[in-house]
């Protein structure tokens, strides 16, 4: 019966691997999607000169707030699903961990320990203050602009434009991060569970 215990955590440890990896490639994979989306929305809608009936008051082109309503509900999306995508890399990097058996942490470990840290650092500051205040900004923008206060909706328009390179670095980061643990979790997959009184692990 014992014999097959080291079977059953090896296959455990590359069932843990695997599903981290795809909970990282997702999220990393959607957040590369979101930008390209941009990229491509914004002109499309500059180029068809959109008007929307509902902002009808405001006399300034419409086109940014139609692609901004349209990527302002991809990018919620976008952060519920890194948010589920990063407590499933953390839960299965511990069930990785803890299945190794060794009490030595090799640097592909700690690399990988490092980058879901800071990861959940710079998602945390996203969500609690970066996409509050984005989100803040956007709803008083909008609201001006349907009643036709140009001078308001001007006001916070640019509180909104303030913001968005801090947006665009605090993506990249994710998206470098994101990159750094899926490298260090192929490093550590290369290296099967160790039996107690191993000399090294990663």
């Amino acid at each position: 019966m014992s014999s097959h215990k080291p079977i059953a955590s090896r296959r455990s440890v590359r069932l843990a691997e695997a599903i981290h990896a795809m909970a990282l490639g997702l999220w990393g994979g959607a957040l590369i999607a979101s930008g390209i989306v941009a990229a491509i929305i914004f002109p499309m809608m500059r180029d068809a000169n959109v008007q929307l009936p509902a902002f009808a008051n405001y006399p300034d082109p419409h086109w940014p707030i139609a692609a901004g309503q349209v990527m302002n509900r991809a990018f919620l999306i976008v952060d519920g699903l890194g948010v589920a995508a990063l407590a499933v890399a953390f839960v299965t990097f511990v069930l990785v961990v803890l299945q190794r058996k060794t009490r030595h942490i090799g640097a592909a470990t700690a690399i990988r320990a490092i980058a879901l840290g800071m990861l959940a650092v710079v998602t945390g500051y996203a969500l609690a203050s970066l996409r509050p205040s984005m989100q803040s900004a956007l709803r008083e923008f909008w609201g001006a602009a349907k009643r036709g206060d140009v001078a308001t909706a001007a006001v916070h328009r640019d509180a909104f434009d303030a913001l968005h390179p801090t947006a665009s670095f605090v993506m990249g980061t994710q998206l470098v991060l994101i990159l750094v643990a899926l490298i260090a979790g192929i490093m550590c997959a290369t290296v099967g569970p160790r039996e107690p009184g191993a000399d090294n692990a990663n």
